[in-house]
């Protein structure tokens, strides 16, 4: 299995429990969906790791694993701990719990768009499927 689709499972499982929790709003009864939602994260920063890691020993071009490296912090920092570090300050605050999950849950989403963009925009250089340019058709008077 490519490294790549246990990434691509783990960002979607974190995105799509985010941004369920985003319409639904913070879960005043449910809390074991915001374990779930760190777990996610979790299994998230591992496939991330993973496919880095196994990138690297395929000796995928030098300009995909810099361009991955230069994205790398961003996406960590802002996208896996900041959302782990607010769903917890959001169980231990009085006033704000509910502005603190719904940044933490924005930055999930945000994050998971945010490396998959520059996966396939920046990182990736090989030209899939690619249209030509349309003949022009003979025209009969």
């Amino acid at each position: 299995m490519p490294a790549i689709v246990p990434f691509i499972i783990a960002t979607g499982l974190s995105e799509g429990t985010a941004l369920m929790l985003l319409i639904n709003g913070p879960p005043a009864t449910a809390i074991w969906l915001n374990h779930i939602l760190v777990g996610f994260i979790v299994f998230r920063v591992w496939a991330w790791i993973n496919y880095r890691r196994k990138l690297t020993a395929a000796k995928a071009p030098q300009a995909a694993l810099s361009t991955l490296l230069a994205a790398n912090p961003l996406f960590q920092l802002a996208g896996n701990l900041l959302p782990v570090l607010l769903i917890g300050a959001a169980f231990a605050a009085k006033g704000l719990p509910a502005l603190l999950f719904t940044t933490a849950c924005a930055l999930i989403v945000l994050s998971g768009w945010y490396i998959k963009f520059i996966i396939v925009t920046r990182a990736a250089h090989v030209q899939g499927f690619a249209l030509g340019t349309p003949a022009k058709a003979a025209v009969k008077v």
